[in-house]
């Protein structure tokens, strides 16, 4: 499988993808980026699913068609490592050629090999959704603050269990928004 490696080199087949998205100042098809560059379905497939699960493109869905482009270029970057193997990523993108708007990047990337890593999964936000992002974050905080104690032996300070208290303090939350 082609993994597009974290330190920002692509995949050949990748960074022909991002090279012909980039050429193209337009949202393609997979159909015409795989004409474009010859390739098989499978390599398009791939290099593309890795594109998006790294946040480097994002997938517009017109009807039952699905157009790629360039989500452009990061503008800022910092981390938190989560463990030693697992890292969470913060970007800052700009816009590409007027296709999408300024956006926050939260990635996730895991150690796939020794100098090698893949990533997790991506979410993008935009600015107008920040505030209330982060005051969904806070709540759930104080959730587990409230709910769970350091004393009470069931957290180790990085990793909520999924126990029954916990799967339906989420669910009321879920039910007040």
């Amino acid at each position: 499988m082609n993994v597009i490696k974290m330190d920002g080199i692509l995949t050949p087949t990748a960074s022909d993808i991002v090279k012909t998205l980039a050429k193209a100042k337009k949202p393609m098809m997979a159909s015409e980026l795989k004409e474009s560059l010859s390739k098989d379905w499978n390599t398009i497939r791939t290099n593309l699913m890795n594109l998006e699960k790294s946040g480097r493109v994002h997938v517009d869905y017109i009807g039952t068609s699905r157009y790629f482009a360039l989500n452009g270029k990061e503008k800022f970057q910092d981390h938190i490592p989560i463990s030693e193997s697992s890292y969470v990523w913060f970007d800052i993108f700009e816009p590409n050629n007027n296709i999408n708007q300024h956006f926050i990047r939260i990635k996730q990337t895991r150690r796939k090999s020794l100098d090698e890593w893949e990533p997790v999964g991506t979410l993008t936000i935009p600015p107008d959704v920040l505030s209330r992002f982060i005051q969904k974050l806070n709540k759930l905080k104080e959730t587990l603050d409230t709910e769970y104690s350091s004393n009470d032996g069931e957290l180790d300070g990085s990793v909520a269990p999924m126990n029954s208290n916990h799967r339906s303090s989420l669910s009321q939350n879920k039910r007040e928004t």
